[in-house]
């Protein structure tokens, strides 16, 4: 992942993300995960999404969409890099659904000079 030009925070979170999947596939297989890795679906990946997005620290938070989406991001950067390599007969990434994140809003705050110009406008 160097070769991407990644941040060395980028490669901290991508190893973070594939640790929680590493562990989320022995939590299904029974702990073999070496094989699971290769007999992978698309639908384990979806799987995987939602565990993201149920997972909870210690303080019973949740991750952000962001976060979540940065660790699924990583997984399916792998499994395409897999792909690329010939270590997988099928790329379990291209059925997967495009993931869209919510539009935040503008985070543009009006000074206090703007604010008065506008209360001094007519209705």
């Amino acid at each position: 992942m160097r070769t991407r030009g990644l941040s060395e925070t980028s490669l901290w979170h991508a190893g973070r993300a594939l640790g929680h999947f590493r562990r989320f596939l022995a939590l299904g297989v029974g702990g073999e995960v070496a094989r699971a890795l290769v007999a992978i679906r698309s639908e384990d990946l979806a799987r995987f999404a939602l565990a993201l997005a149920e997972h909870r620290d210690r303080k019973g938070r949740g991750w952000s969409e962001g976060t979540q989406e940065i660790y699924f991001r990583a997984v399916v950067r792998f499994y395409r890099y897999l792909a690329r390599r010939g270590k997988m007969l099928v790329d379990v990434t291209l059925a997967l659904p495009p993931r869209r994140q919510a539009r935040r809003l503008p985070r543009a705050v009006p000074t206090q000079d703007e604010v008065r110009t506008l209360l001094t406008l007519p209705d």
